[in-house]
């Protein structure tokens, strides 16, 4: 298997699977492969915010002014904690990040979250664990 398909199928396959319900409440089978496609297309911003769980990230991402750098950075890995991993941090410390007199500190927390390339999650535990 060809490096990343894994990866991709694993992104996939849950819209196959919408695809194949949506086809069988009438939609075409065309209006059903684009779906596909627009997944395929998404960017690190649009995959975040369609997730749902990465709300609190996605605000922070926009409070430095990433979100054109992650829209047209090319092929990035990002090591993305979800809604519940923000929810255990102290009282007002989120609020506090998103301030812009914190963006040096929140743009330093985001930046060790960005890894240049694709890379699977094995790689990625491997870079953190070396760190």
């Amino acid at each position: 298997m060809p490096r990343g398909t894994k990866e991709l199928a694993e992104q996939i396959t849950p819209e196959l699977r919408e695809v194949d319900v949506e086809v069988g409440k009438g939609k075409t089978v065309a209006e059903a492969v684009k779906k596909i496609g627009d997944v395929l297309m998404a960017d690190i911003v649009d995959t975040a915010v369609g997730a749902g769980s990465l709300k609190t990230l996605v605000a922070a991402v926009t409070a430095v002014g990433f979100v054109e750098t992650l829209k047209s950075a090319g092929s990035l890995t990002v090591l993305a904690p979800a809604d519940t991993a923000f929810a255990k941090l102290s009282a007002g410390t989120v609020e506090s990040l998103v301030k812009p007199e914190a963006k040096a500190t929140l743009t330093g927390i985001l930046t060790y979250h960005v890894i240049a390339g694709s890379k699977g999650m094995m790689v990625c535990v491997s870079a953190v664990a070396a760190d």
